[in-house]
């Protein structure tokens, strides 16, 4: 409207100018349409109007009737075309001063409008997020965004969630870009602030060397960018930036209102660290508060309770020295105490009675006088010292074994005693030592060594008696054995063939008889053999086992898993592997069948299995098949069984203190396990008593 109203006034001047002559200075009038500028924004109509009032000027020369003379008409041309400048100028002065003016109210409302949000913001977060949208209103920047401190780490600043985005698709990359980014002292926008703690202006960031965002993104959407710091006194506690999307010039005006503005944020940090040490200061002091009043009440609880806790102290003392008393009393050991100098300070009935003295006669006395010579009585003639005085300067505690005290009327007793040192407040007040008179049990040991040694010639003369029997009855059976062949060879065509079935019963029954006594002079010698053991490879002695055993072409065997090396006796090892497969072989009971012989690590031991797919043993004949002369079996298959074998195989792992067990199903097999020790020998039994 004002534009317009300035057209019209150019046209009428104009016309005026066209109608009047060129001795009035009617070019003056141009200034009225200039001046319209004053009204109108902007400076492109001022000079615009300047321009074309001098140029209408110079053309109503030409057009405007003649009149006054030459020179009078070039002045007024001249002075009106300096007057419309002159204006033009005041108008552009009149509208740099209102453009400041506009911009101080600007900045004044902005401070305003920061100081507001930073005593009204309850966080920081909120105070940051209201100057970013105020500071974007009023510069008109799109862009703006926080760095803050990662925790205690002063060094550098890390990105926040804080924006101000006047259109988010526009600077989606820059923001990404963002998000990612780190900046420590000196590197990038933030970096600078955090390095100089003043404000920073760039005018074009992708021309900038030191903005690494730069060259992360190609085109991140932003070109002129400004920050400046979240000050706490002159330290930095943060980094506001923003952005524009075209190059700006630095405006050191508005750098030095941006100053101002992160000094009101930093009212907001100074205010919540203020708030949250009273609040600190008030727990405190309310803590304390607290705690000398319990104190207090704990005290005065104390105080009710002392004399009350002093009398059951006191009634707990005397039932601790009647305890005391009753426990020294009733001990059967003997319990005497002794001062720093070696002297009794008490002795119980025992002790007393053991060393024939009474109780008011002992106390008080030196230990080498009631326990003369050097070991506390060992020896009369001994001139070294005892060793419980050694409990009177060292904190100790020994136990001696076999010992001899000597009593009053100077014989001796066979004694175990235990000497400690007593202790009070940390240092050594004398000794307390307990002993037991072992006259008995010595006696008792003697007594059992006798009978070990009596017992050790039993056994010697039971084995000498097994292998002579063995060896008498071999000699008949082999005869009978011999003379049956020789019999049922000589006359085998006069033989019936009840006869020759009557004369095969005879041979297998002198045969089984050899086995079972070989069986019985193998499981006599288990136990007193010496126990020679060796590192052996069990997968060989598996091997050896299988290749010595006969196995029939319809059952196969096959072994399972790595075989150890094993600590053992070789010829024990080879009859446990050789009586738990042929007894697998021999039992079987199936026209095809299979042997699976296996091993695994068992934690401290190794276990060893005998597998097969036989007809089974009943749950209620697991234990009775470790006896001697014990088989399940007794049908003409099964005529050559002694019954010894596994009794045999139990015998060997017991003496070597392992382990041997059954697991079966009926009609689908036996499992045969036991143990042999890793790194360590068990202690084996004494079989050969």
């Amino acid at each position: 409207m004002l534009t317009f109203l300035g057209v019209l006034l150019f046209w009428a001047v104009f016309l005026l100018d066209l109608s009047s002559p060129l001795g009035i200075a009617d070019g003056m009038l141009y200034i009225a349409p200039v001046a319209v500028s004053l009204w109108i924004p902007g400076k492109r109509y001022l000079f615009v109007s300047a321009g074309a009032a001098s140029g209408l000027i110079v053309l109503g020369y030409f057009l405007s009737p003649p009149g006054g003379e030459f020179w009078v008409v070039c002045v007024n041309r001249v002075m009106s075309i300096i007057v419309v400048w002159t204006m033009a100028m005041t108008c552009l002065l009149q509208k740099r001063t209102q453009e400041v003016l506009a911009r101080k109210s600007v900045y004044v409302n902005l401070l305003q409008d920061v100081a507001i949000a930073a005593n009204e913001a309850r966080m920081l977060p909120e105070a940051i997020q209201i100057s970013l949208d105020k500071v974007c209103e009023a510069t008109g920047w799109p862009v703006g965004h926080a760095y803050l401190f990662p925790g205690d780490d002063k060094s550098v600043l890390e990105p926040s969630n804080i924006w101000h985005l006047d259109n988010p698709a526009q600077f989606e990359v820059f923001v990404r870009v963002t998000e990612g980014a780190l900046m420590r002292r000196g590197v990038g926008l933030p970096g600078r602030v955090l390095e100089s703690g003043k404000p920073a202006w760039i005018i074009d960031v992708t021309r900038d060397p030191n903005f690494p965002r730069a060259k992360q993104a190609g085109d991140i959407g932003v070109k002129g960018g400004f920050a400046f710091p979240i000050l706490v006194g002159k330290e930095a506690a943060g980094v506001l930036e923003f952005f524009s999307g075209r190059a700006e010039e630095p405006d050191e005006a508005l750098l030095n209102v941006m100053e101002h503005v992160g000094a009101q944020l930093g009212r907001v940090i100074e205010r919540d660290r203020s708030e949250i040490n009273q609040r600190l200061a008030r727990e405190n002091l309310e803590t304390g508060i607290g705690e000398r009043t319990a104190e207090l009440s704990r005290a005065n609880q104390r105080l009710h309770h002392e004399i009350a806790e002093h009398k059951r102290a006191e009634a707990k003392l005397e039932r601790l020295n009647r305890q005391y008393d009753l426990i020294l009393t009733s001990a059967a050991e003997g319990i005497f105490g002794l001062d720093l100098r070696g002297n009794f300070t008490f002795v119980n009935p025992a002790a007393a009675q053991a060393l024939g003295y009474d109780n008011p006669e002992i106390i008080g006395k030196s230990l080498e006088a009631v326990l003369p010579g050097g070991m506390a009585g060992n020896g009369a003639s001994s001139q070294s010292p005892s060793p419980i005085y050694g409990a009177l300067r060292d904190y100790i505690s020994f136990r001696e074994a076999g010992d001899y005290f000597r009593r009053k009327d100077g014989s001796r007793f066979p004694a175990d005693y235990t000497c400690t040192s007593s202790m009070e407040d940390g240092k050594i007040v004398g000794a307390v030592v307990t002993f037991q008179d072992i006259a008995e049990r010595k006696r008792a040991e003697k007594q059992r060594e006798e009978a070990l040694a009596n017992y050790e010639h039993v056994n010697n003369e039971l084995l000498e008696f097994a292998y002579v029997v063995s060896h008498d009855l071999k000699e008949p059976v082999r005869g009978i054995a011999s003379l049956g062949q020789w019999i049922a060879e000589d006359y085998a065509g006069k033989f019936d063939d009840a006869g020759r079935q009557q004369m095969q019963l005879l041979l297998d029954n002198a045969r089984r008889m050899h086995k079972l006594i070989d069986g019985i002079l193998a499981y006599s010698r288990i136990g007193r053999d010496r126990l020679e053991k060796s590192t052996l490879d069990s997968a060989e002695v598996v091997a050896t086992v299988l290749n010595s055993l006969a196995i029939p072409k319809n059952i196969r065997v096959a072994t399972e898993g790595a075989f150890p090396a094993v600590l053992f006796h070789l010829i024990h090892l080879e009859q446990v592997f050789q009586n738990l497969i042929g007894n697998a072989v021999k039992h079987l009971g199936k026209p095809e069948g299979e042997i699976v012989v296996s091993c695994r690590d068992a934690g401290e031991a190794w276990e060893f299995c005998v597998r097969d797919n036989g007809v089974g043993i009943p749950e209620r004949h697991f234990e009775r098949i470790f006896k001697l002369f014990q088989t399940l079996n007794k049908s003409d298959n099964y005529a050559d069984s002694t019954g010894i074998g596994l009794s045999l195989v139990k015998k060997i792992l017991d003496t070597h203190g392992e382990e041997v067990w059954v697991e079966s199903a009926i009609g689908q097999g036996t499992s045969f396990f036991f143990t042999i020790s890793k790194t360590f020998e068990k202690e084996p039994l004494n079989n050969a008593r």
